[in-house]
This record gives structure tokens, sequence and C-alpha cells, in this order.
């Protein structure tokens, strides 16, 4: 036998040759396969095989002799097919082989004359000779410890040296954005995607705020409706490069800002026609089923923060909202039975009434419906109480006098 190798991924996998065979086995041995197929084994004798340390169909064979462009063959279906990869070496007998993990199937070879390297990026052979005595090369190992490359010469001694490191390309520049296509106002997401690890970059945005960038994934506004390019100029040791991808960035308009009218204290409508879709939220909260320009609440809307998002045929939206404060009279009270002041105050508030006879209840609470304060209180005629709301801060408050099944609600402004 001239070579035999045994595929570290599967130990399985076996490759033998002789001269002018080469075998192969899957199963340890119990069957070989005769895979020598279309190999020059009739103009040169197979010397050496490598298998690659991941994948055990990978195999590639070197060759002995003087036979030009007969040097090294490469399989990547276990014999089935063989390419011959000589290209670039010179015509002498090679002696052995071996593959680099962790590049693109970087193998190198021993010939009488040095050493070479091959990988698919070059897709060539490179002398990798350097300072090493002008004999023939009988076997190369890669050490696991150093990483390093030993070659064992033929009457020169063994030699070490780094393994091939691929030189630092200049970059080339490329982007993309997330969303391309967005609303007036909103900002936009750019991550790099140049290759050969850039260190430096230079954005350009038209019509966007800011316009330039020095980062490497910016997050960029564009305030005006327009079509917009963006260039990108990527830079490292070895260069730059730069792209400009034209009419990339389109920004719609969006509705004009919402007005809510309260039309009565069961509706609320909105100021924006012929829009797209609307929705109405309470305090925050998506209201089911309140898509229309007008939002109606029957027997009557519950005070609290009222909103509305209006679309238009672009997509884009606008929200507003307003403050709904049910005021007036309701069942046998009269607003005019009940006076407060002052009103506006700092929060100390006098409030006097003149009520039919009954047991009442005082309470007042914030806008979004927190009672604050309550008391309760047998009224009949004319009657006082002062309120000092001045611990709860400056605000908008309601006042609620409630008795006999009826209800009056003033509101009280606090500086």
């Amino acid at each position: 036998m001239t070579a035999l190798v045994v595929a570290p991924s599967n130990n399985s996998w076996i490759y033998a040759a002789q001269n002018n065979v080469v075998y192969y086995t899957s199963n340890g041995g119990g069957s070989w396969t005769n895979i020598t197929d279309t190999l020059p084994v009739g103009s040169a004798g197979i010397f050496a095989m490598t298998v690659s340390p991941t994948k055990p169909n990978r195999v590639w064979v070197t060759f002995s002799g003087y036979s030009a462009g007969n040097k090294v063959f490469e399989s990547k279906d276990a014999g089935n097919s063989w390419t011959n990869i000589s290209g670039g070496l010179p015509n002498l007998p090679v002696n052995c082989i071996v593959y680099q993990p962790g590049l693109a199937d970087g193998i190198y070879v021993g010939t009488d004359q040095g050493v070479y390297y091959h990988d698919t990026v070059l897709n060539t052979w490179v002398d990798y000779s350097n300072n090493l005595p002008n004999t023939v090369v009988m076997d190369l190992k890669i050490s696991k410890a150093s990483g390093n490359l030993l070659a064992a010469t033929y009457g020169r001694g063994t030699w070490e040296t780094s393994t091939y490191t691929p030189p630092v390309a200049g970059p080339v520049a490329n982007f993309n954005a997330y969303p391309t296509t967005f609303c007036v106002g909103d900002s936009v997401q750019f991550t790099d995607q140049s290759t050969n690890q850039p260190n430096q970059w230079s954005w350009t945005f038209q019509g966007a705020s800011p316009s330039s960038s020095t980062l490497q994934n910016p997050t960029i506004a564009y305030p005006i409706v327009g079509t917009y390019s963006v260039s990108l100029t990527a830079t490292n040791a070895k260069g730059n490069s730069s792209i400009t991808k034209t009419s990339f960035i389109n920004v719609f308009a969006g509705p004009p800002l919402p007005v809510i009218n309260v039309v009565s204290n069961t509706t609320l409508t909105c100021s924006l026609a012929n829009m797209s879709s609307y929705q109405w939220f309470y305090n925050n909260v998506l209201i089911p089923g309140a898509t229309s320009v007008s939002y109606t609440q029957l027997p009557m809307l519950t005070q609290g923060r009222y909103s509305i998002e209006a679309t238009n045929d672009n997509g884009c939206s606008n929200l507003a909202s307003v403050v709904f404060i049910p005021t007036g009279i309701s069942g046998v009270l009269s607003e005019q039975d009940i006076s407060i002041y002052p009103n506006p105050s700092n929060g100390n508030i006098q409030v006097a009434c003149n009520l039919p006879e009954a047991d009442y209840t005082i309470s007042v609470s914030n806008i979004i419906g927190k009672v604050i304060y309550t008391q309760k209180a047998h009224i009949a005629g004319p009657y006082n109480t002062n309120l000092n709301l001045s611990a709860f801060g400056a605000g908008v408050y309601l006042l609620s006098i409630k008795g006999e099944g009826s209800q009056v609600v003033k509101k009280l402004v606090v500086y």
C-alpha cells in the first residue's frame, strides 16, 4: 500500500491506495469499492491521500512522477468522480498532502522542491516555501498544539512555519433598511451588510434628520414626504467601497391632527372626514366596534379621556385625545341650587347649596374617575361645607352631589 487514511469524522470510512488503484470502504472494511475511475494512474503513481475532517466523502490524492498537469485530484463524492486541481503546480512529484481545518478547503502539498498551498478562494496553488531549503519535502503535518505547519525534508531536517492566513481584502459596501416605506416622522433602522470587515462607515441620507452618520447601524428619522436615496462608504485598512441606492426610501404623508368635538353628553365626533379608517379609545383602551367618525354612548358618555386614531389611504395615522367631563342637571336637582367659590382656586373651596331635605353624598374625583374625597350629609335647605383639595395638586376635578335619585356634577379647577 502507498497510502491509507481514515476519515476523522467517521472511522468507518477508510481510503487505501496502491500504486495505480484506489479503494474505499464506508463500513469499516466490511466491503471495499474500487474508486480509481478516471484518475491518470497510467502515467503516474498515487503517493499520498487526505480526507476532510468534517466530510468523510471529501478526499484528495496526489501523484508522483513527471506527468505534467497530473499532480492533485479531488473528489466530493467518495471517489465516484474526480476533479483535477493541479493548475499552478510545477511538474514535480507530489509526495505528501495535509488539510487545514477552518479555511475554504485549504490544503498543503510537499513536492520534490518545496511546499505549495491551495484553497477554493484562491482556486490556484501558491508557493509556500519561503526560508525552506531547496530539497524534497516528504511529510507534512499541522500541529494540534501550536496550529503551525510542520514539514519533514529528505536530508535537511524538520521545519516549522505558521499556517496560511488569508490576506485582508478591501471592503465591499452594502446595506439594507427596515422599513423602506413608511409615514412621515417615522424612523428607519439601517443595517450595514458590507463584507471584508470594514471598521469605518460614512452614511448620507437624502431628506433625513440627521442627514449623515458614522455609526455602523444608525436609526434615522424622515420628517418630509418624498422619495430619497441613501449612500454608504465602508472603509478598512485596505481601502474603501461606496454604494448608493436610489429611490430607496419612500415617505408618505399622514393625516392632519384630528380635532374631537363634544357634540353632547352622549356623542363625540372627529373633525377629519373621508379617512380610510377610524378607531376610538377610552383611557387608552380600544373601544370594540367604535370605528366610525363619531362615537355615541347612551345614556351618557363616561367621564375620562377619549382618543381617536384616524388613518388615511397611505396607511398613515394621527392620534388626538380629549378629556370629557359630563356636565348638566339630572333629576330634580337644579344647577342653580349649588354654587362653588372660588373656582378656579388654590384648593380651598366653599360649597353652598339649598336642597330639598334628603340624604346626600358629596364626592370629588379626578378626571380619570378616581374618587379622592367623599362625605355623606342630611341636608334640608341651606347647607355650606368647606373642601380642601390643595394636597391633591393642581388639575381638573369633578364635584358630585347625589341624592334622591338625582345628581349634579360640576367641574373644579385647582391651580
